[in-house]
């Protein structure tokens, strides 16, 4: 299939160019009932994902489509027919894709079988140490085989590895039952990482059996960890991409300093190609940049524009990729300065709903703690708003890190001044 459709994409006329990303992805299924294999299954599937340009009227527009193993070269023809009849419907400002790129290969699969079982392992030891009660949970390992190729010459084959864990837990305080949900996505197996995940849901699922009615503080400082800092920041992510500054959906300009009269810490990340849990690691983006790490804001400072390779052409800045890691740096406090009283630390909502464009977050509680006077108490029930672009002049990192699938950064945050509104007087 590959060499068939290479040919009819470079012999087709009306066709300027085109990129093509040919995957096979091998796979390892696990499902447990409590301590019991109910199923498990392996498959393997290939396919080419294609994106086409058609230039027009002094426009450009593209248009995507999946090829099988299965199609016919007959299919393959019809398929980019309506490509191309689709891409002359679309009128895009004029852009070209990169020029040839030499990439290293970037080899990471590892055996999907031995990861599997090692994590199945893991599970029931962390079980076991923290006296948890599993009711199910599915395990799925995958390794993909990626081979880029557009019509630059650019022909780069790379290997990366991924894993979904779902765990469901109870919790019965002899008066009611407590179901918890969580789902990780992770390229590599890291214990001292997945040890923290582990215990936070045993202990959620004690807490939450037993926890009080979030009182209306009105305003409190917010702590927030794990996946919700990943979503949070990706406010900063949204604001500096060209995507958003072309489009006029983001209110930052390079060289601004973003957190003028900050008292907290001051907020630095990088855009990057590579992080050590990232399901997303690639030497080359869907267009053919080679990509390699980016500072986007130093010390509050937005000092690069980053994005795909169309918009920082129409931007006339110099093309990045299309990244997708977000590696943040730590901050200047310890967990324990985090962790300090007067604020509430909210570790699940029912939805965390963050908006990107204009720096809104918020969500109802569904687990957390008010920290007073040095005592922990668990809360569920009623809600926090904020807006992040307004609040994060005095935002506290952690020293202490965390890496998650397209994130690396601090393990807890905390920002003053958030909304809570509760369900009983404080």
């Amino acid at each position: 299939m590959e060499d068939i459709l290479l040919h009819l994409l470079r012999t087709t006329p009306q066709i300027h160019e085109f990129s093509v990303q040919f995957r096979q992805t091998d796979s390892a299924e696990w499902f447990y009932i409590r301590h019991k294999l109910d199923q498990s299954r392996r498959k393997s599937v290939k396919y080419g994902f294609v994106k086409l340009y058609v230039d027009h009227d002094g426009k450009r527009g593209h248009a995507e489509f999946i090829a099988y193993p299965s199609h016919t070269e007959e299919d393959l023809k019809h398929l980019i027919d309506d490509a191309v009849a689709s891409a002359k419907l679309i009128e895009n400002q004029a852009y070209v894709l990169p020029e040839k790129a030499e990439a290293k290969p970037l080899l990471e699969t590892v055996d999907r079988i031995e990861l599997g079982k090692k994590i199945i392992d893991f599970t029931f030891a962390m079980e076991a140490k923290y006296q948890g009660e599993i009711n199910s949970f599915e395990v799925f390992t995958n390794t993909h085989t990626i081979r880029f190729v557009n019509s630059n010459q650019t022909d780069v084959t790379y290997g990366v590895n991924d894993a979904f864990l779902e765990m469901i837990v109870n919790a019965n305080d002899g008066e009611k039952e407590i179901e918890l949900m969580r789902e990780w996505r992770f390229a590599s197996f890291d214990p001292r990482q997945m040890e923290i995940r582990y215990e936070e849901v045993f202990r959620e699922a004690r807490d939450r059996a037993s926890a009080m009615p979030t009182p209306d503080l009105k305003k409190a400082d917010l702590i927030l960890g794990g996946e919700n800092v990943k979503e949070l920041f990706g406010i900063y992510r949204s604001a500096t991409n060209a995507n958003s500054i072309f489009n006029k959906a983001s209110t930052f300009t390079q060289g601004q300093n973003v957190q003028e009269n900050a008292v907290g810490d001051k907020i630095s990340f990088t855009m990057t190609d590579r992080l050590a849990a990232s399901c997303a690691n690639a030497p080359i983006d869907e267009d053919g940049v080679l990509l390699k790490p980016v500072k986007i804001l130093d010390q509050g400072f937005f000092t690069t524009i980053w994005g795909e390779s169309r918009y920082c052409q129409y931007l006339d800045v110099k093309i990045t990729g299309n990244l997708k890691n977000m590696d943040v740096a730590s901050g200047s406090k310890s967990l324990s300065e985090i962790e300090r009283s007067n604020a509430i630390e909210v570790l699940d909502f029912s939805s965390f709903v963050v908006d990107e464009t204009s720096g809104d977050f918020g969500g109802e509680i569904r687990l957390g703690y008010l920290i007073k006077d040095g005592v922990k108490t668990a809360i569920s029930g009623g809600s926090i708003n904020g807006n992040l672009l307004e609040l994060h002049q005095n935002i506290e990192l952690s020293v202490e890190r965390q890496d998650i699938d397209r994130f690396s950064g601090p393990l807890k945050i905390r920002i003053a001044d958030v909304v809570v509104s509760g369900i009983t007087a404080a």
